[in-house]
Formats: structure tokens, C-alpha cells, sequence
């Protein structure tokens, strides 16, 4: 009695109090204690008067333990959700329109808003954004997710997707997610490979609790982002195989030696054009002070070489080094003020 009485304390209630560990109830005792609570049973059998919609939306967020059970059906009805007449339980509203996420006084909620704001930041994005999905989502979902906040390209989106499967396995360790898995000769729901690590929310109360915690806004661009990157992931090495396919229908197979060479051709056109466009900023910041009307003839171009008639109209000046001409009007001066015959 001592040691219950020090519980009691700690616990914020008044003596005399007995606090009783409850283990989760079973579907048929979940059953009775609904029918006890409401009136309409007895602890002998299970009671008919119970609807079945009501009985499943409390399994899905109560989890037949007997503490939530009986916050939900006090609020359920001082709420005017239910009502009992003649013995039986009917249903005045779509339970899944229930705002179970304002429940925030009762134990239940207020046990996952707590846990919530004691977990790491990439641990709650994970949580959040497992809410947008109706059903499992995979690794290749997660990170695209993140790439709504960093680019792709960053190297810290890639340090921040490791985290985020981390937390996504740490979830699973204290009961948020479920991992969920197909097997080799079932078809993905997401259209993907089956390989990929997949989770799911664990209950429908954290989706409703944790959900609400997200912005319409906020839900539609991760959904945009996460839904574009599947059709992406499905489509896009679909069109590279019937490519390939047409490809060696057209010219035949490609040899390896064919496939290095193409490699290191792609490789010299791209260092190419890097080269190409660090050349062409440099010359355009060589002649930032010329004016607008100047034209520039390429060495050994044969422009730069003929061109008798421009020359008869416009002054030649020829820069040392690059070899380039230029053409501009005898009368327009150059950005430093002086003619073309002075430089």
C-alpha cells in the first residue's frame, strides 16, 4: 500500500488510488471493455451491441490498450461522436473525420507529442514526412523528400539521406515504423523494385497526431516531389533499355571496346566544352571596354582575312596576342573616350 501510494503521488492523484500495470487486451477482451465502459455488456462474452466500425477505429488508435480505449470513448462521446439508445451504440458521425489529434489532454496524444519533441531533427522529418505517404514508403522516397529542402546535388543532402535511414531504423526500434517488405514475386504498390528497404507508420493515431503537425502546403510539395522521383525511378530505365534495344537493332551490338570508346569520347566533349567556355569568358572580359557596335573577327577567319568593304567603312585595330580582329565605326569611341585612330 506504501509503495502504491508513492505512485499515486508521483502520478498527481489524490489518495486513496490503486495503480494497476494492464497489459494490451486481446480483440474479443478489447471487445468486452468497450461494451463495459458503454454500458451495453457484460465481462462474460463479447457484446453484439458494439458496432464494428467502432470497434475497428478504436483498435487502430487505441491498440487495445484499455487506458486509451477509455480516453477515446470519453471523448467520442462528449464530443457527440456516439450515443447509447435501447442498449445499443450508434454512430452520429464518419469516424474518420474525428480531429484526434486536438485530444492533446488526454494520455495517449499527449504520450506521442512528448516522445515527438524529445526526438532528433531527422528523426521527426522522417516521421513527418512518412505521414504524406498512404501507404509504405522506401529509401528512394525518403530521399527524395529531402531534396525538397537541399539540391541533389549538395554533398550534404547525401550526408543528410544517411541520417535519415538511420533514424528511419531507430524509429522502427521504438515502435513508430513498421519495416515492410514484398516479396520477390509480388508487384510494388510504388512501382519500384521490390529490393528497396521499405517502411510504414505503425498505427493510424501517430499518422493523425504527427500529420497534423504539417502545413496543406507542406504536404502537397513533398507529395509532388516524392511522386515525380517514383515516375522518374520507373520510367526512365524503361526508355534507356528500348533505346539500347533500338540502338542494336539499328547498328547491331556495340563490342566493349566500343562502348570504352564512346565513354571517352563523351569524356573529351565535355572537358572540351568546359575548356570552350573558360576561353569564351576570358575573351569577353579582355573586351568589356569596347562598344557595343564593335565586331570581332576570329583569327584566320576569312572575314578577318578579306572584307574589303568593311574596311572601307569601318577602322581596323588589331590586338596583340589573340590574333583577333576588330571592326567598329570610326566615330564610335571605344568605353575609355578616346577614337579608334588615337588607340
Amino acid at each position: 500500500p506504501s509503495a502504491q501510494g508513492v505512485l499515486a503521488q508521483d502520478a498527481g492523484l489524490d489518495i486513496p488510488h490503486e495503480v494497476v500495470a494492464a497489459d494490451m487486451l486481446t480483440e474479443e477482451e478489447a471487445h468486452v471493455f468497450i461494451g463495459l465502459v458503454l454500458g451495453v455488456g457484460t465481462a462474460e462474452r463479447p457484446t453484439t451491441a458494439v458496432p464494428e466500425t467502432l470497434r475497428t477505429f478504436l483498435s487502430s488508435i487505441a491498440l487495445n490498450n484499455p487506458r486509451n480505449i477509455l480516453e477515446a470513448l470519453q471523448q467520442l462521446r462528449e464530443e457527440q461522436k456516439i450515443r447509447v439508445v435501447d442498449g445499443r451504440v450508434e454512430l452520429l458521425v464518419d469516424l474518420n473525420t474525428v480531429g484526434i489529434a486536438d485530444w492533446v489532454h488526454t494520455g495517449m496524444v499527449g504520450s506521442i507529442i512528448s516522445t515527438i519533441e524529445m526526438m532528433g531533427a531527422e528523426a521527426q522529418s522522417v516521421i513527418k514526412h512518412a505521414t504524406v505517404f498512404d501507404g509504405p514508403f522506401s529509401a528512394l522516397d525518403v530521399a527524395s523528400a529531402n531534396r525538397v529542402h537541399r539540391p541533389s546535388s549538395d554533398l550534404l543532402a547525401f550526408h543528410d539521406s544517411v541520417q535519415l535511414l538511420m533514424s528511419c531504423e531507430w524509429l522502427v526500434g521504438i515502435g513508430f515504423l513498421n519495416r515492410f517488405h514484398y516479396q520477390s514475386f509480388e508487384v510494388a504498390a510504388d512501382g519500384q523494385t521490390w529490393r528497396l528497404p521499405r517502411w510504414e507508420i505503425s498505427n493510424l493515431l501517430i499518422r493523425k497526431v504527427v500529420g497534423a503537425t504539417l502545413l496543406e502546403s507542406q504536404r502537397m510539395q513533398i507529395k509532388r516531389a516524392v511522386l515525380v522521383a517514383r515516375c522518374l525511378n520507373i520510367q526512365l530505365p524503361r526508355r534507356m533499355r528500348a533505346k539500347a534495344e533500338l540502338h542494336e537493332e539499328l547498328f547491331g551490338k556495340q563490342t566493349k571496346a566500343e562502348k570504352m570508346w564512346q565513354q571517352r569520347r563523351r569524356e573529351s566533349l565535355s572537358q572540351w566544352e568546359t575548356h570552350t567556355d573558360l576561353d569564351r569568358g576570358a575573351g569577353e572580359s579582355e573586351r568589356s571596354g569596347l562598344p557595343s557596335s564593335c565586331i570581332v573577327l576570329p583569327a584566320g577567319s576569312a572575314a578577318a582575312r578579306g572584307g574589303q568593304s568593311l574596311r572601307e567603312h569601318m577602322a581596323i585595330m588589331q590586338q596583340d596576342g589573340r590574333g583577333d580582329v576588330f571592326l567598329m565605326q570610326a566615330h564610335d569611341p571605344p568605353s575609355g573616350g578616346r577614337g579608334v585612330l588615337d588607340r
